[in-house]
């Protein structure tokens, strides 16, 4: 998870900085510009789940993955700024900023107040990841493949994935609020896929600048989602392992027709070594 999270950002680096650098030149990116970036760029956004301990690095590890994602966001905006693209700009910004309140909020629960995420990141999501990239990449191939198209690195596809996993601790959810987030989350979503997918049909950029701000406003809903998730109260409570067979356990008494029967302990047996 750890080194996936910082490929990731190296590669939302390159593609940031190769669109900045073609915007400025004016010349043509080429094909398939920001597609490996879309597709890695999920890891950056579990970080949350990341498996280190000790404070201190745990800081640290999210102020390196917030520079160089921030890093990314700025060539993108400058790429932007460059081509006077409005929505291009206000989009970039917006993402500067959600990823400051990404950091700190994940430095405020995961550092300061110590918690841990209730959402179970199991290593099944990452084979059911792996499995889903034969339909992303047939799907996506096809659209970052046009020339006539220019692309940059999305993070839809990284969160169509994810809400795929929060669907699979649903059942867990208590409380309306976090079901309500999660629904609206999906929604988002769900349309800032569909009005990529109606642009590359219509070649209408109204359609390509609604994607890019429902884009910004899924990464915001999911930010809402995350922190929440660090809330026990938004999970049901985890019911008592049953004991298995109808005995009871071992140093309890109860009471039956005959009398309180206590059902004593094993008996302590120390072993001693025989000298030679």
């Amino acid at each position: 998870m750890v080194f996936c999270s910082l490929i990731a950002l190296g590669t939302y680096i390159f593609d940031a900085y190769y669109f900045m650098i073609h915007a400025i030149n004016g010349t043509d990116p080429g094909r398939f510009e920001g597609l490996i970036s879309t597709i890695l760029i999920i890891f950056v956004y579990m970080q949350f789940c990341i498996p280190i301990r000790q404070k201190s690095l745990l800081t640290i590890f999210f102020l390196v993955l917030w520079i160089l994602h921030v890093a990314g966001h700025v060539g993108y905006l400058v790429a932007f700024i460059y081509i006077g693209n409005r929505y291009g700009i206000v989009t970039f910004a917006l993402w500067i900023f959600g990823s400051t309140i990404y950091t700190i909020g994940l430095i405020y629960y995961r550092v300061i107040l110590g918690r841990y995420h209730y959402i179970q990141i199991r290593n099944k999501h990452f084979f059911h990841f792996i499995s889903q990239l034969e339909i992303i990449l047939a799907i996506y191939i096809s659209i970052y493949g046009l020339s006539e198209i220019q692309t940059i690195s999305r993070s839809n596809v990284a969160f169509f994935l994810l809400f795929d996993f929060f669907t699979g601790d649903y059942d867990r959810f208590h409380g309306l609020l976090i079901k309500v987030v999660l629904h609206i989350f999906v929604a988002s979503v769900t349309a800032s896929v569909t009005l990529e997918f109606i642009f590359v049909s219509v070649r209408l950029h109204g359609y390509e600048n609604a994607s890019y701000i429902l884009d910004v406003v899924s990464a915001y809903i999911f930010f809402l989602f995350i922190f929440l998730q660090f809330h026990h109260v938004n999970f049901k409570p985890e019911e008592p392992k049953r004991q298995r067979g109808n005995a009871p356990p071992v140093g309890t008494s109860y009471t039956t027709t005959l009398g309180r029967i206590i059902v004593p302990r094993p008996a302590y047996t120390k072993t001693t070594r025989r000298r030679r």
